[in-house]
């Protein structure tokens, strides 16, 4: 299998909100329940002067195709405040479910 990670796009984001997102919204208990990835995909471009949230894609390259199918959409913060003094360890943690 071909994987990669490239930039969010607004299409990805279209494609995740048409073919995942409604899997997604049917189960109450998701955190991403209701997400709206195409006004995330904007924010992402008019916020990178606040925290510089940058929005990544994973998915599989299928070459034969010449496309990419999204799997997996996150966005990063920049420039996040850490916990100085704190006897806690910031840590990130990249998963992918269902």
């Amino acid at each position: 299998m071909n994987v990669g990670v490239r930039r969010l796009s607004l299409d990805h984001a279209r494609w995740w909100d048409h073919h995942v997102q409604p899997s997604i919204d049917g189960h109450p208990d998701r955190a991403d329940r209701g997400w709206n990835w195409p006004r995330l995909a904007h924010l992402q471009r008019w916020a990178q002067w606040w925290r510089g949230p940058i929005g990544f894609t994973l998915g599989v390259r299928r070459v034969e195709h010449d496309s990419f199918v999204p799997c997996a959409l996150v966005f990063l913060l920049g420039r996040y405040s850490v916990m100085i003094g704190s006897e806690f360890i910031p840590v990130f943690a990249w998963y992918l479910g269902e």
